[in-house]
């Protein structure tokens, strides 16, 4: 099942993934649409607007190799205001996968999806023991069914809320990030509350919170500005390999754990310490990601302004 989700929201980022730059290094795409800087500063955004042509910026003074470097500045024009939608080169030629996979924008997003992929994973395997331990046989029965039934359902039905939500923000990581990551920390906190009613929540948030948060990765690598796409294989392999072990491993001793206690009442205490420790890390390291891809966009931008106004 795992993997069917995982095909699901790969497929789902991937109809809507950047395209890619024809083949065209960043340095050839300069060469080839360098105009004058006094002749582009000069005109309205209007016209940039009704133009339609795309890679028109010339070169900017690099900013630091980690977030933004030399690469040319790529302004989207189309499906929104100029400003809004512009995005910058993140690599060049000389870019080697372990700085890819080493850049402070790859480590947050992987460490993200690591400890949240530990956390759904040690959901998914203990949730009807934790029901079991927690209230009686009746309500956790009805609950796991419930659980059960409306994961893959809802699921599959919130696809095409992916698709309005990567198309919405195309060019803006830290927002659909944001909502992706919002949804699933609502499910989180729902989880770790150990009453039946948020329970219930946290069974119906699970499926669509799983599968935007999944597909919101996939389309985050496939960003073809972000990461060169003949590298991107052996990146997303790297990382899922990363992940795979982190929320493969751990939940088997924590379940060891877990059944060792002495009654019901520790094991029930046990279970929500370690829902409330993988909670406050999901959470710690998504804020951490927003804010990064955030001040990364309003730099991004700034720099466009001043190029475009002379500001």
């Amino acid at each position: 099942m795992k993997t069917l989700y995982f095909l699901a929201a790969f497929v789902t980022a991937s109809s809507l993934a950047p395209p890619a730059l024809n083949g065209s290094s960043p340095a050839r795409v300069d060469r080839e649409h360098r105009v004058d800087r006094e002749h582009l500063r000069r005109r309205s955004r209007e016209e940039l607007q009704a133009d339609g042509r795309l890679n028109t910026a010339p070169m900017l003074p690099p900013v630091g190799r980690d977030s933004l470097n030399t690469a040319p500045l790529l302004p989207h024009v189309g499906g929104g205001s100029l400003v809004g939608e512009v995005e910058v080169m993140h690599y060049d030629d000389t870019t080697t996968l372990r700085e890819l996979l080493c850049r402070t924008d790859t480590v947050l997003m992987v460490s993200f999806m690591a400890s949240l992929n530990l956390k759904q994973a040690f959901y998914i395997q203990t949730v009807a023991q934790q029901l079991e331990v927690t209230w009686d046989l009746e309500i956790s029965n009805h609950i796991s069914n419930y659980f059960n039934v409306l994961f893959p359902v809802l699921a599959l039905l919130s696809t095409p809320i992916a698709v309005w939500l990567f198309a919405r923000f195309q060019h803006r990581d830290h927002e659909y990030m944001l909502v992706c990551g919002g949804l699933m920390s609502a499910w989180a906190i729902c989880q770790g509350i150990p009453t039946v009613a948020t329970q219930y929540a946290a069974a119906t948030l699970f499926g669509p919170a799983r599968t935007l948060v999944w597909a919101a990765y996939f389309h985050f690598f496939q960003n073809a500005a972000r990461y060169p796409p003949s590298k991107l294989g052996r990146l997303i392999g790297y990382s899922n390999l990363l992940l795979a072990v982190v929320g493969d491993l751990p939940p088997i001793p924590l379940y060891s754990y877990v059944k060792n206690q002495r009654d019901d009442a520790a094991s029930t205490l046990v279970f929500t310490v370690i829902h409330a420790v993988l909670t406050g890390v999901v959470l710690a390291i998504l804020v951490v990601l927003v804010v990064y891809l955030r001040r990364q966009h309003r730099r991004m931008l700034e720099r466009f302004t001043i190029m475009t106004t002379g500001a």
